[in-house]
């Protein structure tokens, strides 16, 4: 049984694929790069990190912040990944991440891409290796 090929657009380009595919996986697929830290192929995504948000646009006009590791192509959804709302998350993501992981070297690397340096923010806790991916 043939899956159904839906179209969407991401940053502007048109795309099908079969409908259901995440997000994040159809944007990599036409050279779009989503920032994920908890994301591997192999498993089933939920969005723990919340790194690779991005902001859709439904069919009906409504407008939300989502996990594209998790969240569903359907037919005619805008996808942006580089909307202001859009990196005003993944800052705020990032910059948590940074106060609870400061020494965790791809936490700091991506922090940097969007600007945060360091964080006024402190989170005690035990592990400061953990990133909260969900992975182990």
């Amino acid at each position: 049984m043939e899956s159904q090929e839906v179209t969407l657009t991401i940053d502007g380009v048109k795309v099908k694929t079969p409908k259901g595919t995440p997000i994040l996986e159809v944007a990599r697929q036409i050279g779009i790069e989503i920032p994920a830290l908890c994301y591997l192929r192999v498993l089933s995504p939920f969005g723990a990190c919340r790194v690779c948000s991005v902001e859709v646009t439904t069919p009906n006009g409504r407008k939300r912040i989502v996990t594209s590791c998790n969240y569903p192509a359907e037919d005619g959804l805008i996808v942006e990944t580089k909307s202001e709302r859009v990196i005003k998350v993944r800052r705020k993501v990032l910059e948590l991440l940074l106060a609870r992981c400061p020494k965790v070297t791809r936490i700091k690397n991506l922090a940097s891409l969007y600007g945060i340096k360091e964080t006024s923010l402190w989170i005690e806790n035990e592990s400061e290796d953990c990133i909260l991916c969900g992975l182990c």
